[in-house]
């Protein structure tokens, strides 16, 4: 997830969470009995809680792929620096011979 996303996904929560406070100022501030009043802010509260937990399901479910991505770019990384060491060992070795040939060659002539 890029930064530009996550910014633009805290936008969306503000937003979700600035709807929720005014409207239950709405509720609350709105000329009602207190009988309809407590119904619909007890509506309003199953609406909002049934969106947070949508919202915060998709957050989670955003962060876990976040980390799941996460995860394979260590092991690609991972994956790239044991083909490295290995790609050295391997010129090392070669070189040593090398120079171990030359150096015994030279004491032949």
């Amino acid at each position: 997830m890029t930064a530009k996303e996550i910014i633009e996904k805290k936008r969306i929560y503000a937003l979700a969470f600035g709807g929720l406070i005014s409207g239950s100022a709405a509720l609350l501030f709105a000329p009602r009995s207190g009988r309809e009043t407590r119904q619909r802010v007890m509506e309003f509260e199953r609406d909002m809680k049934a969106r947070a937990e949508c919202y915060f399901g998709q957050a989670e479910k955003n962060v876990r792929a976040a980390i799941e991505r996460g995860k394979e770019l260590v092991q690609e990384k991972k994956s790239m620096v044991i083909t490295a060491v290995e790609a050295a060992k391997e010129a090392y070795k070669k070189e040593k011979e090398r120079v171990s040939e030359k150096h015994h060659g030279s004491h032949h002539v």
